[in-house]
């Protein structure tokens, strides 16, 4: 997503983008569907070659954000699981 407003929460729905790779032109954009302590759920396509939820570590993550015209969303808790959630994925 080019533009949209950044935040720092990580709300139902936000777009995530995160890193992939070496190379700064390099990344993967999903939204976010969950997330636990140490990971957030992603739905995202082409994540093994589909559209799927699949749990990538906090770190990786560079930035969440939010549709310009959209209010920002009210802070709540996330899910912490997904049935059919896959770790560890390709985003390739």
């Amino acid at each position: 997503m080019v533009g949209g407003v950044i935040f720092q929460g990580q709300e139902l729905g936000a777009v995530a983008t995160k890193k992939r790779g070496n190379s700064s032109r390099q990344g993967h954009v999903g939204f976010i569907v969950g997330a636990s302590a140490s990971q957030i759920l992603l739905l995202g396509g082409n994540q093994g070659d589909a559209w799927s939820v699949a749990a990538f570590p906090r770190k990786e993550f560079t930035s969440f954000r939010w549709p310009p015209d959209m209010p920002l969303p009210a802070p709540h808790t996330l899910p912490t699981t997904i049935a059919g959630a896959r770790s560890g994925m390709s985003e390739a």
